[in-house]
């Protein structure tokens, strides 16, 4: 991998650049420093795949001759040399983080976003389409800001599972496509409360009931259901928009795929 140093001069649209190869990444963003009270300077290193910053390793203060003072366990230079082949099998792809050794007890990792799990009935695609207007705008004391992204057009499709919720699709191009766009969502949104002021009660065949009394565990979770405890007893779940039944689930898990309108 080769480090390069790119170089500006000029502002606006007289400024121009090169690059420079970076011999020496830490002499780029260090130099010395002093990394301990009452110990000589030491040198800052860096990785050069990552820029992780490497500086002597100090150890706890120990008693000698009556003085306590502090020790240089590692030097950075040994600390980098030990770090660099990490970031060098993945050809500085980006920072490798240590390892980490795994909490005692309960370390599982569990999917927990059960709302995820169901297709939703109402939905809505739209694509956007910008230009970049450029602008020179001055962010901040070193920063200046060149161009931003402008929309120009959008089109939006409704896609529904419920009969009789549909939508025309819609394509503009022209002022104030943002707004137009934000001014369409809304419409669909006021179209859907007055259709659906509240939420459907469940509506149940006795086909469902009979496949829902021979679930043993949570469609969600896959934990057994456990009867008397409140927060695992099994429940219906069912979709407040249709009332349609959907699956068996834990009373907590049920209250988890709760999706706000």
């Amino acid at each position: 991998m080769v480090a390069l140093f790119i170089h500006r001069s000029g502002e606006g649209k007289e400024q121009k650049s090169h690059f420079c190869v970076v011999n020496d990444t830490s002499r780029l963003f260090s130099g010395k420093r002093k990394v301990a009270s009452g110990t000589p300077y030491g040198k800052v290193l860096f990785c050069r795949y990552c820029n992780k910053k490497f500086s002597d390793l100090m150890g706890k203060r120990e008693l000698l001759d009556g003085v306590t003072k502090r020790v240089v366990i590692r030097r950075a230079k040994e600390l980098l040399e030990d770090h660099e082949p990490k970031c060098e099998n993945v050809r500085g792809e980006g920072f490798v983080p240590e390892e980490i050794p795994p909490k005692t007890g309960n370390n599982t990792c569990k999917f927990k976003n059960y709302h995820l799990l169901f297709k939703s009935d109402l939905r809505i695609y739209a694509d956007f389409e910008c230009a970049l207007v450029i602008i020179y705008e001055q962010v901040g004391e070193k920063t200046v800001r060149v161009q931003r992204h402008k929309v120009v057009s959008f089109a939006k499709r409704f896609c529904s599972e419920i009969a009789g919720m549909q939508f025309e699709p819609i394509y503009y191009a022209g002022k104030f496509a943002a707004k137009v766009f934000v001014k369409t969502i809304r419409n669909v949104a006021y179209e859907i409360d007055r259709r659906f002021p509240s939420a459907k009660p469940q509506n149940r065949t006795v086909e469902e009931v009979s496949r829902w009394r021979k679930k043993m565990v949570c469609f969600a979770c896959k934990e057994p259901f456990v009867d008397g405890d409140p927060n695992l007893q099994k429940v219906f779940d069912h979709c407040h928009t249709t009332g349609r039944y959907r699956s068996a689930m834990h009373s907590l898990c049920n209250l988890s795929v709760t999706m706000g309108r």
